[in-house]
């Protein structure tokens, strides 16, 4: 048996495409999973640089160093606990450790040297994408879906959502005022940067409301 790390695999339609490519290939898969695939037996030399072509070709990579494969099974096991509805509220430490098989301080400091930021600003920010995703579907109440989310309060959710949304919306405010004196194209830049597969897509406009006023008291 032999485990490949792929980097990019989000969702299940993911692990569907990647099945995709490796019966494309002819490769027998063993088992698909976000990040990774087990394969019988270990590829040969061409059938690994045929994988690593098809699955470029997909938005995906091959992964072979071991602390970006580390960093990549953080980064599924952060997805696992904001989108289960019981692990959410789990101990974040705890649940990691669980997943990916090592001690949380040493997966957390080779983490944060990866990605430049903590798991635990990695995961809140996965949690405010939850919490958007649930408020776009519309089948839910705010209070299911903080419950959903781990969050103790709807107001707490709320607050986190709001000022995430404006404080982007204001940034690319500044980036349009920066580029306007440069003679550059707001749009035409943030539709280049827009190809990169997590780009969180904002653009300039109205930042505020009656939310503006209330937020700060759910903070202190």
């Amino acid at each position: 048996m032999t485990t490949l790390s792929i980097r990019n695999m989000v969702c299940r339609h993911c692990i569907e495409a990647v099945r995709r490519i490796l019966e494309r290939l002819e490769i027998p898969d063993g088992d698909v999973t976000l990040g990774s695939v087990t394969l019988p037996a270990p590829l040969s030399a061409t059938q690994t640089g045929q994988l690593h072509e098809a699955l470029h070709a997909d938005g995906f990579e091959l992964i072979t160093d071991p602390e970006e494969i580390l960093t990549e099974r953080v980064r599924h096991a952060v997805m696992h606990h904001v989108r289960d509805e019981n692990e959410c509220r789990l101990n974040l430490s705890a649940c990691i450790e669980q997943q990916v098989g090592q001690p949380y301080d040493t997966v957390s400091r080779i983490f944060s040297r990866r990605e430049g930021r903590t798991i635990e600003a990695y995961t809140a920010a996965q949690r405010i994408e939850r919490v958007k995703e649930l408020l776009d579907y519309g089948e839910l109440t705010l209070g299911e879906i903080a419950f959903r989310t781990g969050y103790s309060s709807t107001a707490h959710a709320k607050v986190i959502e709001n000022s995430q949304r404006d404080i982007n919306i204001a940034f690319m405010n500044e980036l349009s005022i920066i580029f306007n004196k440069m003679g550059i194209d707001t749009k035409s830049v943030l539709e280049a940067a827009g190809t990169k597969w997590n780009f969180l897509k904002f653009y300039p406009g109205l930042v505020g409301g009656h939310c503006i006023g209330v937020d700060p008291y759910y903070l202190t």
